[in-house]
């Protein structure tokens, strides 16, 4: 029965078991962070899906393509150009 259930978080679909060990997965909260051109960019408090058992994360895709891009965008902004 579990693995037919699904979490849903910002449009990513995930069934409620990991893919690695079956185990359960849980909705939590990381920080993510990105180093770009000698800065660091921080987005605080990211909703995650967790394995209960061998810990593997996933972020839904939506939020680290957003991550990435804001990322980005404010080291060409401050005139730091990536390598």
């Amino acid at each position: 029965m579990l693995s037919s259930a699904k979490y849903s978080l910002f449009g990513a679909t995930l069934t409620k078991t990991c893919h690695n060990c079956g185990s359960l997965l849980k909705i939590d909260k990381m920080d993510l962070k990105d180093e770009r051109a000698g800065q660091i960019f921080i987005l605080e408090k990211v909703p995650v899906f967790i394995c209960k058992k061998c810990k593997e994360t996933w972020v839904p895709e939506v939020l680290l393509k957003e991550f990435k891009k804001h990322a980005k965008l404010r080291s060409v902004k401050y005139g730091r150009r990536e390598r």
